[in-house]
């Protein structure tokens, strides 16, 4: 296999944590820990805490189709806080996903830190992904357009978008 097409993993030997994340244009961002797994009960309460004080009246909250992000109850919670929602957008597609991107960068540069404990490695995603240039966030969201043409001209293959990210991404939590 030629390294280009490959993605390096690397498993973080203490354990893992789970990390739910937003932003939005103009560098507005949100970031929290996760225990255990989530369910849409314990989604809708990082909705309420983390995304929901910082959401703006006309904004679409863009989501994948995790379990807890399209289930009843969290359709429901989300109509009752009168938030609009992107429909049918797909999963973990860092062809269209901007967030993957951010997310592939505060891996690769958390990594950077060698963190020595899962304490360690939450501290370290937390410091880069706020340190992440505003500019940065407002160019992927500027650059919708043209992966949405790209993806259209690939027949919804992989495109040039994800090629970068794949090169990018390092697995550490």
């Amino acid at each position: 296999m030629e390294p280009r097409f490959t993605q390096k993993t690397v498993k973080f030997g203490g354990g893992k944590i789970m990390v739910w994340r937003y932003i939005q244009y103009g560098g507005v961002r949100g970031i929290c820990r996760v225990e255990g797994n989530i369910n849409s009960l314990k989604y809708q309460e990082i909705l309420a805490t983390s995304y929901i004080p910082n959401h703006k009246k006309g904004q679409i909250l863009q989501q994948d189709g995790a379990p807890s992000h399209t289930s009843i109850s969290t359709s429901k919670f989300l109509k009752a806080k009168k938030i609009k929602m992107l429909q049918d957008w797909p999963a973990q597609s860092p062809d269209v996903n901007i967030i993957e991107h951010m997310w592939g960068r505060m891996k690769e540069e958390a990594w950077k830190t060698k963190p020595k404990n899962i304490d360690e490695l939450w501290k370290a995603c937390k410091t880069i992904f706020f340190a992440i240039p505003d500019d940065f966030i407002n160019k992927l969201y500027e650059s919708l357009p043209n992966r949405m043409d790209a993806v259209l001209q690939a027949h919804g293959s992989h495109t040039r978008y994800y090629i970068w990210i794949s090169q990018h991404h390092y697995l550490i939590c």
